[in-house]
């Protein structure tokens, strides 16, 4: 009699595969979950630091004040909470508001789902044609699910720093 060779896999080779593959996605989330947490962080930090430092240069190259304020994304306009974005705009008719008829926006940049942005006592920051702010003040930036903070630091004479 011919025997033929059986193909496949066993029950117990499927099993043991399975359990392994179950081990290791056990150990890999938490540590992918807290790699992606940082990155946010330090997006965030990155695009508020970029826009800051984008307000300042075009303050002092166009010799006007320049202002960087939160974004609120449903209206695109200047919001209260610093957590949706930022925007940097020239207040062309000096009233302190962003008018999207009258006034000129340079800069929106978006963050991530689950990130916190405070600056303390400020609604916006305004950068004179000098490239100093008489709003100094720290960023905070923070992202949920995570224990570590950044903070950028605005001097009275217009330098922002990772602090």
């Amino acid at each position: 009699m011919v025997s033929q060779k059986q193909r496949g896999f066993s029950l117990i080779e499927l099993m043991v595969v399975l359990s392994i593959l179950v081990i290791l996605i056990t150990i890999g989330v938490p540590s992918l979950s807290g790699y992606l947490n940082s990155q946010r962080l330090n997006t965030v930090t990155q695009l508020i630091k970029d826009s800051y430092s984008q307000a300042r240069y075009e303050a002092v190259s166009r010799k006007k004040a320049v202002t960087l304020c939160p974004l609120d994304i449903s209206t695109v306009s200047c919001g209260k909470q610093w957590g949706e974005g930022v925007m940097v705009y020239i207040d062309e008719n000096g009233d302190g508001a962003f008018n999207m008829a009258d006034d000129q926006r340079l800069r929106q940049a978006d963050f991530p789902e689950g990130v916190t942005v405070t600056l303390k006592n400020r609604s916006q920051v305004r950068i004179s044609s000098s490239g100093a702010t008489s709003d100094s003040g720290t960023f905070l930036i923070s992202v949920s699910g995570s224990t570590t903070q950044n903070s950028l630091i605005i001097s009275s004479a217009g330098r922002i720093r990772l602090g």
